[in-house]
């Protein structure tokens, strides 16, 4: 419990989208240990024993039937969640304030095409800083690939799933890819 604490308690507060990754990761393998779900294959074999012995198939086996998360104390699990939700609306912030930024200072590529040739220093630097932006979203993404794989542990339909996506959606590469699409 102290430990699931004090991963809940740092993934909440970490700013490093690649070690935010790490942290969910964690957080979830230690999920899946607590539950027993790494040792599905021991658990199984005893469950069918005692299945066999009782004569009673359901019974046995709806103990280890169901999301991995739903054994952890109703704390851990809703600590996780509020942990998972915290660092969602952190980098859905972060996406719009980058989007916003980039919209105000970058010209439109379609209204003007010689725009970034008739400054080349600034347009250079200006797309260097949006690659710089892209690979960082690049990082969130796999830091929100395992906030949704950690979700999943608790519950397959679980309403902050919808909220992965809309997060992974904003930002400088979902503005760009969605043009990009309509070409």
């Amino acid at each position: 419990s102290a430990i699931f604490h004090q991963l809940i308690d740092a993934a909440r507060k970490e700013t490093d989208a690649s070690f935010l990754a790490s942290l969910f990761r964690c957080i979830a393998d230690c999920v899946r240990v607590a539950s027993g779900v790494s040792t599905s294959s021991s658990a199984s074999s005893s469950s069918t024993s005692l299945s066999s012995s009782n004569g009673s198939n359901g019974d046995a086996r709806s103990s280890v039937v169901g999301p991995p998360g739903s054994s952890l104390p109703q704390e851990i699990r809703e600590g996780i969640v509020s942990s998972a939700r915290h660092q969602l609306q952190v980098l859905a912030d972060k996406r719009k304030a980058r989007q916003a930024r980039f919209a105000r200072i970058s010209p439109s590529p379609s209204s003007s095409p010689g725009s970034a040739l008739s400054g080349s220093a600034g347009g250079d630097e200006l797309e260097e800083e949006r690659e710089d932006a892209a690979l960082l979203e690049e990082l969130e993404d796999f830091a929100l690939d395992e906030v949704a794989r950690l979700l999943r542990l608790f519950d397959g339909a679980q309403p902050l799933l919808v909220a992965v996506g809309s997060v992974k959606l904003l930002g400088v590469r979902g503005a760009g890819e969605e043009s990009d699409d309509a070409d």
